[in-house]
């Protein structure tokens, strides 16, 4: 009996733009050819914990101050918008 073992991960999913990662299509770089008594075991699974943190008109703004001397009276304010992402934590 001939084992073979294929890594799928969805940041190399094809179509990265218009697709998801639960929602997602693969290509191989190689052809694998089976046979009519070919089984499929999947024997390991990796869910991402997904948390949605920065949500655009919520908390998608940073505001710092940033201070120049010591005692604080040379300052300078600072915006910083930061993109709605997902901050994934993995679980095994």
């Amino acid at each position: 009996m001939n084992i073979r073992k294929i890594y799928v991960d969805s940041k190399y999913r094809l179509l990265p733009d218009t697709t998801t990662s639960s929602s997602f299509t693969v290509q191989l770089n190689e052809t694998i050819e089976c046979d009519d008594n070919t089984g499929l075991i999947i024997d390991d699974i990796c869910i991402p914990n997904t948390i949605g943190t920065v949500i655009n008109d919520i908390n998608g703004v940073l505001y710092f101050i940033q201070a120049d001397d010591n005692i604080g009276t040379n300052k300078t304010y600072h915006i910083l918008s930061i993109d709605t992402k997902s901050f994934i934590q993995v679980l095994h």
